[in-house]
């Protein structure tokens, strides 16, 4: 091969390496995930019911649809700790105990609050956010 060849081929292959890296940095391939952390409170930290979603696969070709699991009754105050791909709702709702109330909170990376709230007495409170 020429060195004309050789710097042709060695310049194509670094294009090929930059784009794939720009690619992978911006989700186009892997998709980007966030980490969420629900936290969930009740007045005198009573037992509440809770509501969450969280984004199945993580890997290019898995099912990636949203999956809601339902804690019908644990002991807050409560963290979880999912995973949401980027576009997708994370979602906590938190049922109080009878006569008190509840609260819940969605923090990204475990430290930027992207939503809190705090239910009515006996009603129940919903956190949504889409990172």
């Amino acid at each position: 091969m020429s060195s004309f060849g050789k710097v042709i081929g060695a310049a194509l292959g670094l294009a090929a390496v930059v784009t794939a890296v720009m690619l992978i940095q911006r989700g186009n391939v892997l998709g980007k995930m966030w980490a969420i952390t629900y936290e969930a409170s009740s007045t005198g930290n009573q037992p509440i019911s809770i509501t969450f979603q969280e984004t199945r696969g993580r890997y290019p070709g898995e099912d990636r649809s949203v999956k809601e699991h339902t804690l019908p009754a644990v002991q807050a105050p409560w963290s979880k700790e999912v995973t949401v791909f980027d576009g997708k709702e994370a979602k906590v709702t938190v049922t109080p105990p009878p006569g008190g109330t509840a609260g819940c909170r969605i923090l990204l990376d475990g430290e930027k609050v992207l939503v809190e709230n705090t239910s009515a007495p006996d009603k129940p409170v919903v956190c949504t956010a889409t990172p």
